[in-house]
Protein backbone atom coordinates (compact mmCIF):
# COMPACT_ATOMS: atom_id res chain seq x y z
CA UNK A 1 0.00 0.00 0.00
CA UNK A 2 1.27 3.45 -1.10
CA UNK A 3 -0.18 7.20 -0.41
CA UNK A 4 -0.43 8.56 -3.77
CA UNK A 5 -1.24 11.81 -2.79
CA UNK A 6 -0.16 14.26 0.46
CA UNK A 7 -2.72 17.61 1.47
CA UNK A 8 -0.26 20.14 2.58
CA UNK A 9 -0.90 23.89 3.44
CA UNK A 10 -1.06 26.00 5.93
CA UNK A 11 -3.50 25.73 8.95
CA UNK A 12 -6.76 27.57 8.50
CA UNK A 13 -6.23 27.47 4.51
CA UNK A 14 -9.13 24.95 3.70
CA UNK A 15 -6.93 22.06 4.21
CA UNK A 16 -9.70 20.32 5.94
CA UNK A 17 -12.87 21.07 3.76
CA UNK A 18 -10.12 19.93 0.73
CA UNK A 19 -9.72 16.16 3.01
CA UNK A 20 -13.62 15.99 3.70
CA UNK A 21 -14.40 17.01 0.09
CA UNK A 22 -12.22 14.36 -1.55
CA UNK A 23 -13.24 11.79 0.93
CA UNK A 24 -16.87 11.96 -0.51
CA UNK A 25 -15.34 10.90 -4.16
CA UNK A 26 -15.68 7.21 -4.66
CA UNK A 27 -12.39 6.91 -6.15
CA UNK A 28 -10.60 8.18 -3.58
CA UNK A 29 -9.92 6.43 -0.36
CA UNK A 30 -8.77 9.61 2.90
CA UNK A 31 -6.86 8.26 5.95
CA UNK A 32 -9.50 7.92 8.57
CA UNK A 33 -7.25 10.48 11.02
CA UNK A 34 -6.84 13.85 9.46
CA UNK A 35 -3.45 15.33 10.61
CA UNK A 36 -1.80 12.34 11.13
CA UNK A 37 1.42 13.81 11.50
CA UNK A 38 3.36 10.43 10.72
CA UNK A 39 6.24 11.97 8.34
CA UNK A 40 6.91 14.71 10.62
CA UNK A 41 6.32 12.94 14.02
CA UNK A 42 9.95 13.27 15.41
CA UNK A 43 10.29 17.12 14.35
CA UNK A 44 7.03 17.31 16.36
CA UNK A 45 8.01 15.70 19.81
CA UNK A 46 11.61 17.61 19.47
CA UNK A 47 9.99 20.64 19.23
CA UNK A 48 7.24 19.78 22.07
CA UNK A 49 4.53 20.63 19.80
CA UNK A 50 2.72 17.42 20.53
CA UNK A 51 -0.99 18.66 21.48
CA UNK A 52 -2.04 15.22 22.86
CA UNK A 53 -4.02 13.24 20.34
CA UNK A 54 -3.42 9.43 19.08
CA UNK A 55 0.08 9.95 17.64
CA UNK A 56 0.44 8.12 14.26
CA UNK A 57 4.51 7.43 15.48
CA UNK A 58 5.21 3.88 13.41
CA UNK A 59 4.45 2.46 10.15
CA UNK A 60 2.36 -0.23 11.44
CA UNK A 61 -0.41 2.47 12.57
CA UNK A 62 0.01 4.49 9.72
CA UNK A 63 -1.04 1.56 7.37
CA UNK A 64 -4.21 1.11 9.63
CA UNK A 65 -5.34 4.34 8.72
CA UNK A 66 -6.19 3.19 5.09
CA UNK A 67 -8.91 0.86 4.26
CA UNK A 68 -6.65 -1.22 1.73
CA UNK A 69 -9.57 -3.49 1.09
CA UNK A 70 -11.19 -1.25 -1.37
CA UNK A 71 -9.51 -1.56 -4.96
CA UNK A 72 -9.42 0.91 -7.91
CA UNK A 73 -8.92 3.86 -5.62
CA UNK A 74 -5.86 6.26 -5.06
CA UNK A 75 -4.92 7.07 -1.26
CA UNK A 76 -4.64 10.36 0.06
CA UNK A 77 -3.68 11.97 3.68
CA UNK A 78 -3.23 15.92 4.71
CA UNK A 79 -1.25 16.91 7.44
CA UNK A 80 -0.39 20.90 7.78
CA UNK A 81 2.52 19.99 9.74
CA UNK A 82 4.33 18.56 6.49
CA UNK A 83 4.66 21.99 4.99
CA UNK A 84 6.85 23.24 8.00
CA UNK A 85 8.97 20.28 8.94
CA UNK A 86 9.54 16.81 7.80
CA UNK A 87 11.43 13.93 9.33
CA UNK A 88 13.76 11.51 7.38
CA UNK A 89 11.27 8.87 7.11
CA UNK A 90 10.91 6.62 3.81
Amino acid sequence: MKVDFFIVGAPKAGTTSLYYYLNEHPEIEMSSQKESDYFSDAAIQEQGMYYGKNRIDTEEKYKGLFNTKKKDVIFGEGSVSYLFKCSSRP
